[in-house]
């Protein structure tokens, strides 16, 4: 009945994000981090990354969590663990289900987040979930099993800290479909009208960009007091390429990203910092203004498919540009 449950849960809560901002589209690209929707790519089971994102969370995500969470209850029930009457205290209860679990969760999240950016653990289980450099609602909790085994063992303190069921129920909550809002792709959630709801953020967007940052939750500033924190801001973009630099010994360091994450303010921002250079993709407005101004000619690529330009509003910078007729005919077909 547990696994049914939980199983229902992550339908319902990731399942229903899914159906609703990637499947019907119904705010389509509006709050959006990401121009981009889920890849189709090898890396992916099935090539597929919804489909691979939906068999870790359901298969693997599923039986840990009931297994955590059962185990637990059955502890309790046995005598394992003992139950003071303190323990169903009203106030205890209602801050140990709110406070608690969130303060204890994002903890332990931090902790077992750093442990998985430990080289051997990335390679073995945390790069499976780091290849969803494009993160939706299924991509919250779609983890190798030993990440999953690592990650619900937030359950163990209840072993240690006795608590009501409630607490137990609720760390559930928090642990499983919890992180599939985040995930999202989604800032905001549009319900009716104007109405709108917070969904994902910035902060977890970041780090499935650029991994070596944002290990926490925004709850709880481990991040802040521990130098991995990164808002986006161009500052936060330059403290990165020192601190990668520092930790490689490297002399020359080259972004790679579009110009969703290197933007035109960041991109100045590194230009004043000798070895550090960038690979970045311009948008479509960029693109036809480059054409409407001269720029390039499409005889160009009558040819070649390739053509390097230069223009004055990138200054320093080669442009290298490619006919893609496929997608040419798609922006003609949708637009």
């Amino acid at each position: 009945q547990i696994w049914i449950r939980n199983l229902a849960l992550l339908l319902l809560v990731a399942g229903g994000l899914h159906w609703s901002l990637h499947m019907r589209r119904r705010q389509d690209r509006d709050f959006k981090f990401n121009g981009r929707w889920p890849a189709e790519s090898r890396k992916f089971l099935w090539r597929s990354q919804v489909r691979d994102n939906m068999f870790w969370t359901l298969v693997s995500g599923g039986f840990f969590w009931t297994a955590y969470e059962s185990l637990t209850h059955w502890a309790y029930a046995s005598g394992l663990v003992g139950r003071p009457d303190w323990a169903s205290n009203p106030v205890y209860v209602f801050l140990m289900a709110t406070l608690g679990v969130v303060l204890w969760s994002t903890a332990h999240f931090w902790a077992n987040h750093r442990l998985l950016h430990w080289r051997p653990l990335y390679r073995i289980a945390h790069e499976l979930h780091h290849r969803n450099v494009n993160p939706g609602p299924w991509s919250g909790i779609s983890m190798h099993p030993l990440e999953h085994l690592i990650y619900f063992s937030s359950f163990l303190l209840w072993w240690v800290v006795p608590v009501h069921p409630i607490v137990i129920l609720m760390c559930g909550m928090y642990q499983g479909p919890g992180p599939a809002p985040s995930h999202s792709g989604f800032e905001r959630v549009r319900l009716v009208g104007r109405w709108e709801i917070p969904a994902g953020d910035l902060f977890d967007q970041l780090h499935h960009r650029y991994f070596e940052c944002n290990y926490s939750n925004t709850g709880v500033p481990f991040d802040r007091w521990f130098g991995t924190f990164h808002d986006g801001s161009p500052e936060a973009h330059e403290r990165m390429v020192e601190k990668l630099r520092a930790r490689f010994r490297l002399q020359r360091v080259v972004l790679v990203g579009d110009r969703g994450m290197l933007t035109h303010t960041q991109i100045d921002a590194l230009r004043g910092h000798p070895g550090v250079g960038w690979i970045s993709a311009l948008r479509f407005p960029a693109i036809r203004t480059l054409a409407e101004h001269g720029a390039f000619q499409p005889s160009l690529f009558d040819t070649p498919h390739l053509a390097e330009i230069t223009s004055a509003d990138y200054p320093g910078e080669r442009l290298v540009m490619c006919d893609n007729p496929a997608l040419a005919a798609d922006r003609a077909r949708t637009r």
